[in-house]
């Protein structure tokens, strides 16, 4: 097992009054104690702690039997001693009573066996080896051509231009390289959009249930935030209009309108017609997040909400998160030059650039058509699984659940009639259960990332545990 840092400990060989060995054990003792080696890592062994310290390896055997006596460690045969957690440990003097304790097991939920997102891709489905061949290209030119300075803080201006042509073709919005900007996904979009276009004091409207994180962002910039219901058509246009006229300091409508965060409801139609009227009506600005363009299972095509408006009035954010994965943080902004700027002035007190190595891979990616032939595979192996899950859950819980197929995205919504949380953790499944109006609950559940074996467990665990 390979150790990535040292362990330094320094001991007292002019003090006489305490051995080295004692020197030795105390200090690696007070290093558990005070969280420095943490539970389950792996020590040195007798040998490299012998030849750190220029002592000998039986005093740091003699140590070590001391810290295993006690149960700071373990010894684990061939492999070598590990730190136990000292919350197992009794308190001393009760370490080593000649008659055995009864052990007193907490009423703690077991390690959960599977974890249910919120949306994500199935990493297993990255195209590693064309991903890995961009990084080492681009890095194989950056040795050449130096290109690891700074950069500009909207990002690659390749990339840039090519995207704006993809969000021309495809989404159907009016962009160039100027009025494109790369960001750090979509989250970092929501820090820029609430820091550099809104002030604090400002109001902003968002959906309910909605993203928390987007209202975390919006909170963190001073800005007063609003709710309006959903419904199987989205946001209710009618309760906006009414907000609206009685607060006249909201400046934003921060919407997800394709697969509406976390309900999965596409705005319907007529209430994108509504929302575009109250938007140029009012002066607003609509923050878009489009996070689920790119898997879209019906026929029928549903271009963005922003290109009902002027693009002085929206910002429209896409990722590429949950295409590949939500470690690979890179998403886009369209919107004004002008605004385009703004956002980029302020970027640099925090950020300076973005990840120029992963601009240059995706770009890479985009080029050689290896992103979009991903997209193709992983939509086609996302449709088979939803359409997996949706007929299960049919079956297997009828009208225990509430839930309606969703157009597109990576994840669907279920309506519980309780909070399950807990009952979901002792069968050894960890979820997010959201509270809702009158004594609903719903919860999220990230399909794309679940093999079937796993969606089966899930729903058969729901079906066990609904009375």
């Amino acid at each position: 097992m390979l150790r990535q840092w040292n362990i330094k400990i320094e001991l007292d060989s002019d003090n006489k009054q305490v051995p080295l060995y004692k020197q030795l054990a105390d200090q690696i003792q007070h290093m558990i104690e005070s969280g420095i080696l943490k539970s389950g890592e792996l020590l040195p062994s007798g040998r490299e702690i012998a030849l750190q310290l220029q002592i000998s390896r039986k005093t740091v055997l003699s140590a070590m039997e001391q810290l295993v006596f006690s149960g700071w460690l373990e010894n684990r045969e061939r492999v070598g001693l590990f730190v136990r957690n000292p919350k197992e440990l009794t308190k001393r003097g009760q370490q080593h009573q000649s008659i055995p304790q009864q052990p007193v097991l907490p009423a703690v939920a077991p390690t959960p066996s599977l974890i249910i997102d919120d949306g994500f891709p199935d990493t297993q489905l990255l195209p590693f080896k064309s991903l890995s061949s961009a990084f080492r290209q681009f890095f194989n030119q950056a040795a050449r051509f130096q290109m690891l300075g700074y950069s500009n803080p909207t990002g690659n201006s390749k990339l840039r231009s090519t995207l704006a042509q993809g969000v021309c073709h495809e989404r159907g919005l009016q962009a160039s390289e100027e009025q494109l900007m790369l960001t750090r996904g979509s989250q970092q979009a929501l820090y820029l959009v609430s820091h550099a276009l809104l002030h604090p004091g400002d109001t902003i409207v968002m959906e309910a249930p909605g993203y928390h994180n987007a209202r975390h962002a919006f909170e963190s910039a001073g800005l007063r935030v609003l709710s309006i219901q959903v419904d199987e058509d989205g946001l209710q246009t009618d309760a906006l209009s009414k907000l609206l006229t009685k607060e006249p300091t909201i400046k934003a409508l921060y919407v997800t309108p394709r697969y509406q965060y976390p309900t999965t409801v596409t705005l319907s139609a007529k209430r994108r017609r509504e929302v575009a009227d109250l938007v140029n009506k009012y002066n607003l600005l609509v923050v878009e997040d489009d996070f689920g363009f790119h898997f879209q299972f019906t026929e029928h095509y549903t271009k963005p909400l922003s290109v009902l408006l002027p693009q002085s009035h929206y910002v429209y954010i896409g990722t590429f998160s949950k295409i590949l994965a939500p470690a690979l943080r890179l998403g886009f902004m369209v919107t004004t030059p002008d605004y385009i700027h703004r956002m980029g002035e302020y970027r640099q007190f925090m950020d300076m650039q973005g990840d120029n190595v992963m601009e240059r891979a995706i770009l890479d990616l985009i080029e050689t058509g290896e992103l979009k032939r991903h997209i193709r595979r992983a939509s086609k192996i996302y449709r088979e699984r939803l359409q997996f899950a949706c007929q299960l859950i049919k079956y297997e819980l009828g009208n225990k659940v509430h839930f309606k197929k969703p157009h597109g995205g990576l994840a669907l919504w279920l309506e519980l009639p309780s909070d399950l949380t807990k009952d979901l953790a002792q069968c050894g499944i960890a979820a997010k259960i959201e509270p809702l109006p009158n004594h609903r609950f719903g919860m999220r559940v990230g399909y794309a990332s679940m093999q079937n074996e796993q969606i089966e467990l899930l729903v058969k665990t729901l079906k066990k545990i609904i009375k």
